[in-house]
């Protein structure tokens, strides 16, 4: 007798994987739900993040250039009034044992009702096996108890399986290219413009950074030399003496400054746009694309790839211990060199063509050709704000120890912590960051 289309073992393994997904979370001895659940954040906090990712995704959208799928992903969060993942604070993250990185939901609301996959196979249709991270995470972790709707948003002419659409209990929200140019534009409008300001209007500078600039300058002229080292202590400006070296760029002359995260990226480019209104400053990092007509480009680590057909004037690494060579090696590409850094990205920074090279941080591996470190830091006046710790601890392992008392040193002076997306908080002494 031929099987039915509807009988089990005419199914897949991953429809099959599905259903007993579904299975398990609508089974009588699930788990009882987080007592905090999405209080996690408070409604304030809550609203900060959603203001910030606001600005951002519309700045992004108005940049355009994204790759494929990821235009998607930030509308739909900001239609559904979701957060990208990548935004998600990582404190609510660790709350519930979710992953950092991206493992299948795109989007999440903060108070962990709204969860969202994103799919562009415009005129295609998704494989089942694209979609079953989204639902594990949605429905079999710590957020079962909480997400109430589960949302595939999708662009027209993109289509679902037969089994999600019938088991998953997911509804497909279709954006049509009518919609999402109205986004564009409406993101376009709302993106502020460039406020530019006078270079000539400066800062006033330390003597290291003087003293910084002028070594700097004469490694530049040195024919013979690619790499320079330059240890400054956290809080002693390399930034601005970065923006200097930067500012001296002669026409038809390119340079890129290395960073290991994206909000240092925005940062660093904000001051660069301010300290150099005659550059064009290119943002290079998830949701920025390289504009490769730029004269001056901010990326990050992760996103050097897009450049690596560039030839370059100059190459500034910032937090440099991450992808800095290693001391005394002759290939700094090598595998051991890589090890000793950060793997395939640091192999990337380092692969970007520049025929000079200037290593900033504050703890070098190699031995500096400039040094200011924290003592002539603090010595000098820079750094005044600081606190000694000096941990005793008796037999055993000393890490659980170790990570209390750093939790309980995390605060400042008028208690401003900066947590995953800049903001600023007020948190009493003593009290947890995470």
């Amino acid at each position: 007798m031929p099987r039915s289309q509807n009988h089990p073992r005419s199914r897949s393994p991953t429809a099959l994987l599905l259903l007993l997904l579904l299975a398990v979370q609508r089974s009588p001895w699930t788990m009882a739900p987080s007592a905090d659940g999405g209080k996690t954040l408070s409604t304030a906090e809550q609203q900060q993040v959603q203001k910030v990712v606001w600005r951002k995704s519309m700045a992004a959208i108005a940049e355009g250039n994204m790759r494929p799928g990821k235009e998607l992903e930030l509308i739909s969060a900001l239609d559904l009034g979701t957060i990208p993942w990548s935004h998600v604070p990582r404190r609510l993250k660790d709350h519930l044992s979710l992953p950092l990185g991206d493992r299948g939901i795109d989007s999440l609301a903060l108070n962990l009702t709204v969860a969202v996959q994103a799919k562009d196979y415009t005129n295609g249709s998704v494989p089942l096996n694209r979609l079953t991270n989204f639902y594990f995470w949605a429905t079999a972790s710590r957020l079962k108890h909480s997400v109430q709707r589960l949302v595939v948003a999708t662009t027209a002419g993109t289509r679902l399986p037969e089994d999600w659409r019938l088991n998953s209990g997911a509804e497909q929200r279709v954006y049509r290219e009518e919609e999402l140019e109205e986004w564009r534009r409406r993101a376009r409008k709302e993106k502020p413009p460039k406020q530019l300001r006078s270079s000539k209007v400066d800062l006033e500078r330390w003597p290291h950074q003087i003293e910084c600039l002028k070594h700097c300058r004469a490694f530049l002229h040195n024919e013979t030399q690619r790499d320079f080292f330059v240890q400054i202590a956290t809080g002693g400006g390399k930034s601005l003496v970065m923006a200097d070296l930067l500012a001296d760029l002669g026409a038809g002359q390119r340079a890129c400054v290395i960073v290991p995260k994206l909000d240092l990226m925005e940062q660093l480019a904000q001051l660069l746009e301010t300290r150099l209104p005659d550059r064009q400053v290119s943002r290079v990092g998830t949701g920025s694309q390289a504009n490769l007509s730029a004269q001056v480009f901010v990326c990050v680590r992760n996103s050097a790839w897009q450049l690596e057909n560039l030839t370059l004037d100059l190459l500034l690494l910032d937090e440099a211990h991450h992808y800095e060579p290693v001391p005394g090696n002759p290939d700094p590409l090598s595998d051991a060199d890589a090890n000793l850094t950060s793997g395939i990205h640091a192999r990337r920074v380092l692969s970007l063509k520049a025929p000079k090279r200037i290593f900033f941080s504050a703890t070098l591996r190699n031995e500096p050709d400039f040094d200011f470190g924290l003592r002539p830091a603090i010595t000098a006046g820079v750094i005044k704000d600081y606190t000694v710790m000096v941990p005793v601890l008796t037999e055993g392992d000393p890490r659980p120890r170790l990570v209390e008392l750093i939790k309980d040193m995390i605060w400042l002076p008028q208690a401003f912590i900066k947590e995953d997306l800049g903001i600023l908080q007020h948190r009493p002494r003593g009290q947890s960051l995470y």
